[in-house]
Protein backbone atom coordinates (compact mmCIF):
# COMPACT_ATOMS: atom_id res chain seq x y z
CA UNK A 1 0.00 0.00 0.00
CA UNK A 2 1.42 3.40 -1.04
CA UNK A 3 2.13 5.61 1.94
CA UNK A 4 0.25 8.96 2.58
CA UNK A 5 3.60 10.91 1.43
CA UNK A 6 3.35 9.10 -2.00
CA UNK A 7 -0.46 9.67 -2.37
CA UNK A 8 0.08 13.36 -1.80
CA UNK A 9 3.47 13.70 -4.63
CA UNK A 10 0.94 11.60 -6.58
CA UNK A 11 -2.27 14.21 -5.81
CA UNK A 12 0.14 16.74 -6.54
CA UNK A 13 1.43 15.98 -9.90
CA UNK A 14 -1.93 15.29 -11.37
CA UNK A 15 -3.20 16.93 -14.69
CA UNK A 16 -5.88 20.10 -13.50
CA UNK A 17 -8.64 17.51 -15.15
CA UNK A 18 -7.59 14.71 -13.01
CA UNK A 19 -7.01 16.85 -9.87
CA UNK A 20 -10.86 18.32 -10.40
CA UNK A 21 -11.84 14.65 -11.14
CA UNK A 22 -10.13 13.32 -8.06
CA UNK A 23 -11.73 15.99 -6.35
CA UNK A 24 -15.35 15.39 -7.22
CA UNK A 25 -14.65 11.61 -6.66
CA UNK A 26 -13.36 12.65 -3.15
CA UNK A 27 -16.72 14.52 -2.53
CA UNK A 28 -18.82 11.59 -3.11
CA UNK A 29 -16.95 9.22 -1.46
CA UNK A 30 -16.59 11.03 2.16
CA UNK A 31 -20.52 12.12 1.68
CA UNK A 32 -20.86 8.26 1.54
CA UNK A 33 -18.67 7.53 4.66
CA UNK A 34 -20.84 9.93 6.74
CA UNK A 35 -24.16 9.25 5.44
CA UNK A 36 -23.06 5.61 6.29
CA UNK A 37 -21.49 6.69 10.55
CA UNK A 38 -24.49 9.11 10.81
CA UNK A 39 -26.86 5.98 9.97
CA UNK A 40 -25.11 3.75 12.11
CA UNK A 41 -25.23 6.21 15.24
CA UNK A 42 -29.19 6.78 14.74
CA UNK A 43 -29.51 3.26 14.26
CA UNK A 44 -27.32 2.47 17.57
CA UNK A 45 -29.34 4.97 19.55
CA UNK A 46 -26.12 7.18 19.75
CA UNK A 47 -28.20 10.15 18.64
CA UNK A 48 -31.39 9.72 20.36
CA UNK A 49 -30.15 12.07 23.21
CA UNK A 50 -29.22 14.75 20.60
CA UNK A 51 -32.53 14.23 18.84
CA UNK A 52 -34.67 14.20 22.58
CA UNK A 53 -33.10 17.84 23.10
CA UNK A 54 -33.95 19.00 19.86
CA UNK A 55 -37.57 18.01 20.15
CA UNK A 56 -37.57 19.50 23.62
CA UNK A 57 -36.10 23.20 22.57
CA UNK A 58 -38.60 22.94 19.77
CA UNK A 59 -41.92 22.47 22.34
CA UNK A 60 -40.43 24.74 24.18
CA UNK A 61 -40.25 27.46 21.17
CA UNK A 62 -36.69 27.90 21.76
CA UNK A 63 -33.68 27.24 19.56
CA UNK A 64 -32.55 24.05 19.19
CA UNK A 65 -28.65 24.56 19.06
CA UNK A 66 -26.09 27.35 20.49
CA UNK A 67 -25.63 30.15 18.33
CA UNK A 68 -21.83 29.40 19.41
CA UNK A 69 -20.46 26.06 19.82
CA UNK A 70 -18.62 25.09 23.22
CA UNK A 71 -15.58 24.58 21.69
CA UNK A 72 -15.45 28.01 19.96
CA UNK A 73 -16.29 29.48 23.22
CA UNK A 74 -13.25 27.68 25.42
CA UNK A 75 -11.21 28.68 22.61
CA UNK A 76 -12.01 32.76 23.00
CA UNK A 77 -11.76 31.82 26.92
CA UNK A 78 -8.50 30.86 26.33
CA UNK A 79 -7.43 33.56 24.38
CA UNK A 80 -8.94 35.92 26.63
CA UNK A 81 -6.77 34.65 29.71
CA UNK A 82 -3.90 35.39 27.48
CA UNK A 83 -4.96 39.60 27.68
CA UNK A 84 -1.83 41.77 28.54
CA UNK A 85 0.11 38.71 28.47
CA UNK A 86 1.53 38.17 25.39
CA UNK A 87 4.23 40.92 23.79
CA UNK A 88 3.17 42.07 20.18
CA UNK A 89 5.66 42.83 17.51
CA UNK A 90 4.64 44.35 14.22
CA UNK A 91 2.25 46.82 12.53
CA UNK A 92 -1.50 45.37 12.89
CA UNK A 93 -2.94 47.79 9.99
CA UNK A 94 0.11 46.41 7.35
CA UNK A 95 -1.04 42.74 7.87
CA UNK A 96 -4.93 43.33 7.33
CA UNK A 97 -3.96 44.84 4.17
CA UNK A 98 -2.34 41.68 3.22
Amino acid sequence: MASLCDIRRKIASLSPDDLAELRAWFERFDAEAWDKEFEENARSGKLDAVAEKAIDACRAKRPAIEARPPVQVKSQERLRRLKGKVRWEGNLEEMRRD
